[in-house]
């Protein structure tokens, strides 16, 4: 079973910051800490004072906002919308198969010698596939 890149995977990819604005290159956001993931997407952490956490996560993705304590539903609202605008892109497993074939047996010849990256470079295709 080939196992794609995941919610969980993505979680652990968001980087906390106390400067969104600095993570983003977007100074209306300087000051404000979050959770950053890739330079350009974000999930705000709520101040009632400046640099005390309330508890709260805050998402807004186009027109539709969301507030809550959980991170797990904000995430998921970031990562369905990473997937929908192409941020995050997978393969089919036939296109998969086809690009392993051609990372082990390039321009098809049986005899090729594996190097070390050749596994990174599997996996990195295999991360593609969606379940």
């Amino acid at each position: 079973m080939v196992s794609g890149y995941t919610l969980a995977d993505f979680i652990r990819e968001l980087v906390e910051t106390e400067d969104l604005g600095a993570a983003t290159r977007d100074e209306s956001l300087k000051g404000y800490p979050g959770l950053v993931w890739g330079n350009a997407l974000y999930i705000e952490k709520v101040c009632d004072v400046p640099g005390v956490w309330s508890g709260l996560y805050s998402l807004t993705l186009m027109n539709d906002s969301w507030v809550g304590t959980e991170l797990e539903p904000a995430a998921q609202r970031l990562f369905d919308f990473a997937v929908a605008e192409g941020y995050i892109t997978f393969i089919s497993a036939e296109d998969a198969v086809r690009q392993i074939r051609e990372v082990l047996w390039p321009d098809g010849d049986e005899d090729h010698q594996w190097s070390p990256d050749t596994i990174e470079a599997v996996a990195e295709i295999v991360g593609k596939v969606k379940q």
